[in-house]
């Protein structure tokens, strides 16, 4: 597939996390607002990493590339990111970004996410999971005020995605194509997606689900969707 990637100075990647804990028969072992991947969950991200990295690798035909993985504050995302980048075949870092993280809707949440996220609380299980993690938590955005309606969150997604091109993206040399990665939850996707002028409503976004765009400066490109994981038993 040829996708004239040499104009695309840089490549913006939005997924949505891993089958979580408690859309599962399993138990959720962290708190119940902020579930674990399943063993599945983590299996999809590996996938994904895969197919990501074959895409650009063979696909796009990239032969230097500059990795940015930046993802939500939950427990999901974070093991999702992790598990992407060993997919990818990378040991990167994971600066954590509350301008994507849920949307803190009273339909799912009660209180402020500091209250109950692994990330802040210290919750054993949390830790355990993550001691591995190479998380970088230097967020640019402030986490979001609870409650918050579709419209707030998309908003903040929208001044996240302008934040995340002024302080990640340009960071390359002259000769190496950056890969922005973002990890995120399911209306976040749909967000971040628009941001970047996609032609069609993005819906009922599954596990893992994935967008890779091209950007030469001007304009944006999509140039992959809808990898499939939901093969990963």
């Amino acid at each position: 597939m040829n996708q004239n990637n040499q104009q695309y100075k840089q490549i913006f990647i939005v997924i949505r996390h891993g089958e979580r804990q408690d859309f599962s028969d399993n138990e959720v072992k962290m708190h119940t607002c902020d579930p674990e991947l399943t063993e599945r969950g983590k299996r999809q991200a590996n996938e994904a990493g895969v197919q990501i990295m074959n895409f650009l690798k063979n696909d796009l035909k990239l032969k230097k590339i500059k990795i940015t993985v930046l993802s939500s504050p939950f427990s999901r995302t974070l093991t999702t990111a992790h598990h992407l980048s060993k997919g990818m075949n990378v040991n990167q870092e994971i600066y954590i970004e509350n301008g994507i993280c849920e949307i803190l809707s009273k339909s799912y949440f009660t209180d402020q996410p500091t209250t109950f996220l692994g990330l802040y609380t210290n919750e054993e299980n949390f830790v355990k999971e993550t001691k591995d993690y190479k998380l970088i938590n230097k967020s640019y955005s402030e986490m979001p005020t609870f409650p918050e309606s579709f419209s707030n969150c998309y908003d903040r997604n929208e001044t996240a995605f302008k934040i995340f091109k002024e302080n990640y993206a340009n960071k390359s040399k002259d000769d190496e194509v950056e890969i922005i990665i973002m990890v995120t939850h399911g209306y976040s996707v749909q967000a971040l997606t628009q941001c970047m002028e996609i032609d069609y409503e993005v819906y009922q976004v599954e596990f893992c689900e994935t967008f890779i765009f091209g950007y030469n400066g001007n304009t944006y490109k999509l140039l992959k969707d809808q990898f499939n994981t939901e093969h990963i038993k």
